[in-house]
């Protein structure tokens, strides 16, 4: 009997010793993230840093900050921010903010142009997820093709192509100086160097095929003869590619 009135005290203090210590550690627990909760929802913005920006000035991007120095650090909408930005800023391709100490983090990931073209005048760039955006630094003076065109479908099948052909050879699109569709719906690419190519409708089907062979022919061309004037590629699928050096009769 005394023997069982040991074992039950002996327990009892023991399982009342490990609520006693889950108790404080509960509400130490508590007590830690009431603290925190505390300074956080005090705590303000001190410091805004940015990275990422290669072309784009600091002094650009923090004109269209929807933040400021001194706003609570806990309230701000981390998602709308990066939202508004991309909405203000169409040449950044990607943004990401996160908080830190005292301070709001900003990473971003500028847009690189593929193309140009000319927005009531102005030169702009535009990339392959088909946005145009202005120009920056050194993004001003890089080579590569200017689109002309009639219609947003037009523009896509413009963006389109270049895209695919970059995949091909991205070296050949840094030769290539103007491109346009015709009334025909067929790809004209006006070369830096003078030359022509009537490429045709096949944009995307086959292209790897059709550039391949093209690609034979105008370096052929170019070992033969001093100047081109046009190389027809049109009715390649027919058997038949002209090509056409200048002041040739």
């Amino acid at each position: 009997m005394k023997k069982n009135k040991y074992l039950y005290n002996y327990y009892y203090k023991k399982n009342n010793n490990k609520f006693s210590k889950l108790f404080f550690y509960t509400l130490f627990f508590v007590f830690i993230i009431f603290l925190m909760y505390f300074i956080t929802n005090k705590m303000k913005v001190e410091n805004i840093e940015i990275f990422g920006t290669k072309n784009i000035s600091k002094e650009e991007i923090q004109k269209v900050l929807p933040l400021n120095i001194g706003d609570k650090l806990i309230s701000l909408d981390l998602l709308n921010i990066e939202h508004k930005l991309k909405l203000y800023k169409p040449e950044l391709k990607d943004v990401v903010v996160s908080r830190g100490w005292k301070k709001i983090k900003i990473q971003f990931k500028e847009r690189k142009p593929e193309a140009f073209l000319f927005y009531n005048k102005i030169k702009t760039g535009i990339d392959f997820d088909n946005v145009m955006f202005p120009l920056y630094g050194t993004y001003k003076n890089v080579v590569v093709p200017i689109l002309f065109y009639q219609s947003m479908n037009e523009r896509i099948k413009l963006v389109t192509f270049l895209k695919n052909l970059k995949n091909i050879d991205s070296s050949f699109l840094k030769k290539i100086l103007h491109i346009k569709l015709n009334s025909f719906d067929e790809m004209i690419l006006l070369m830096r160097n003078g030359t022509i190519i009537l490429w045709g409708t096949e944009l995307t089907i086959h292209l790897q095929d059709k550039y391949s062979k093209f690609i034979k022919i105008y370096k052929d061309a170019e070992r033969r003869y001093s100047k081109l004037d046009y190389i027809d590629m049109t009715s390649y699928y027919w058997g038949k590619a002209i090509v056409k050096p200048v002041n040739y009769i």
